[in-house]
């Protein structure tokens, strides 16, 4: 992922840079959650920063089938809240 971070915490532009998920639908619903991400204010300039999103498995639902659950870098955790 490429985020521009705007001072004001907001996510200004976003793209996915690769992807090996082979799945339009998903990544443009990943794109949607990330477009609501808050990094807090900052008195910054805008700031371009790039990073993974890794997939791993997690569990099996009801009937079996694997489910895979995004895992943000630790710094990236710590820095997004989710919107009010």
């Amino acid at each position: 992922m490429k985020l521009n971070i705007a001072p004001g915490g907001n996510v200004v532009d976003h793209r996915i840079e690769s992807s090996e998920l082979r799945t339009p639908e998903l990544e443009a619903k990943l794109l949607a959650r990330i477009r609501q991400f808050d990094f807090g204010a900052k008195d910054v300039d805008v700031m371009i920063v790039t990073w993974p999103v890794d997939f791993l498995p997690s569990s099996r639902s009801p009937r079996g089938a694997r489910c895979y659950t995004p895992r943000l870098s630790r710094r990236v955790a710590q820095l997004v809240r989710a919107p009010p």
